[in-house]
C-alpha cells in the first residue's frame, strides 16, 4: 500500500490545466492570451511578499533577512524606481455542459 503524506501542501499549477480537462466542463470553448506586465515599486513589491500566506510572518526565522534581501534586488535591477514582473494572461470563455436531464 502506498504511503501518503496529507501535511504536504497539495498545490495545482497553471500547467497542470490542459485542453482535456478544461474540455469536459467547458463547451466549445476559446482562449484569448495577452501579455500582463506589473511595475511594482519597492513598497509594491514587499507588500506582495507579505502577502503570500507561506512568507515568514514577523519575528519568525528569515522575515527581515527576505525583506532586505528583496530590497537589495529591487535596487539594483529597478528601473526608474519600479521593477517589472512579466505575466501572460490567459482567457477562456464558453458556456457551461449540462451533465443532467432538464427534466429533472
Amino acid at each position: 500500500m502506498k504511503s501518503v503524506d496529507h501535511n504536504k501542501k497539495s498545490r495545482v499549477k497553471h500547467e497542470d490545466i490542459t485542453d482535456r480537462l478544461i474540455a469536459g466542463f467547458l463547451a466549445n470553448y476559446k482562449t484569448a492570451r495577452s501579455p500582463n506586465l506589473h511595475k511594482l515599486n519597492v513598497g509594491g513589491l514587499i507588500g506582495r511578499m507579505l502577502s503570500a500566506s507561506y512568507f515568514p510572518l514577523p519575528g519568525q526565522p528569515l522575515h527581515s533577512e527576505l525583506i532586505e534581501r528583496a530590497t537589495e534586488l529591487f535596487n539594483r535591477y529597478q528601473e526608474n524606481g519600479s521593477v517589472t514582473f512579466e505575466y501572460w494572461t490567459e482567457v477562456y470563455g464558453a458556456g457551461l455542459l449540462t451533465r443532467f436531464d432538464s427534466t429533472c
